[in-house]
């Protein structure tokens, strides 16, 4: 039928981007290329990787770009509430993180850190949050999220979660990127459109890079995060904090919860969103 030849138009894209990633990382394993280029030059790859193959999906499958994606309007309370819901994730984000570097080491944090000491403000967050933010929600709540959800609303979103944190390809990122995908696929479905997301990304990444440039811009703050970063994390301290952080994050998902259904009221998709647990 239709709808399934759209899901697996969806599910060859992510295996082409899969293909892809694993390809460019075996040609810079071998030759080394990625010791001589800047940050930014890496990570402009590595969405190119992303933006390059979704433009060309659109391209051969011929799909309306406008309605897969759900280029749509949305509230203008929802502009409000999403900067709350975003604030709400975040403790869930912190323990998430943390437990999994019980497992593995953070290595996005030196990346982090190289973007917001070697560059301005504007352009960490143009690389950090606003790119991020529009090429990867184009690709996993647009193509993937657009399409599966065809048959399974619900399985779309959890799908495109999974995909999103696979996409990350190491598991401390993975982890984290897993939840996050799986808000943000509800967030598309509440609004209807995936501009919110793409707002909430964006949001999300920009809490890093404020903090992280603020506290290393700042000659006070500077050596203590300098110092911060020489020392290794515990595992005592990785358990404070998950110990310390969970009542945050269960009380801040229910919040999250709750400002998702907001959402779906004021942006009148309440009954599908309750049609979509009904039906599962």
């Amino acid at each position: 039928t239709g709808k399934h030849k759209r899901i697996n138009s969806a599910t060859i894209f992510f295996a082409c981007l899969m293909v892809l990633y694993i390809a460019v990382e075996l040609i810079a394993v071998y030759t080394g290329w990625l010791e001589h280029i800047t940050m930014l030059q890496n990570i402009l790859i590595s969405q190119g990787i992303i933006f390059i193959p979704t433009i060309l999906f659109f391209v051969i499958t011929k799909q309306n770009f406008r309605e897969t994606v759900r280029l749509n309007k949305m509230h203008v309370g929802t502009y409000f509430i999403i900067p709350l819901l975003v604030l709400c994730i975040e403790p869930v984000m912190t323990v998430v993180n943390a437990i999994s570097m019980l497992f593995v080491k953070n290595y996005i944090s030196a990346a982090a850190t190289q973007v917001v000491t070697g560059y301005s403000y504007l352009t960490a967050m143009g690389l950090m949050a606003l790119t991020p933010a529009i090429v990867e929600e184009l690709a996993y709540r647009g193509v993937i999220l657009g399409n599966y959800r065809r048959t399974d609303t619900l399985g779309g979103i959890l799908m495109s979660g999974f995909l999103f944190g696979l996409m990350h390809m190491n598991f401390n990122q993975m982890a984290y990127a897993v939840v996050l995908g799986i808000m943000l696929g509800l967030l598309a479905e509440v609004t209807g459109s995936i501009l919110p997301t793409m707002l909430a990304h964006f949001c999300f990444n920009e809490i890093s890079v404020c903090i992280g440039y603020f506290l290393y811009h700042d000659s006070s703050l500077k050596k203590v995060a300098e110092s911060a970063s020489e020392n290794i994390v515990t595992t005592k301290q990785l358990i404070i904090t998950i110990v310390s952080m969970t009542p945050f994050a269960v009380g801040g998902l229910c919040v999250a919860f709750a400002l998702l259904y907001a959402l779906a009221v004021i942006n009148g998709r309440k009954e599908e969103i309750l049609g979509m647990f009904r039906r599962q």
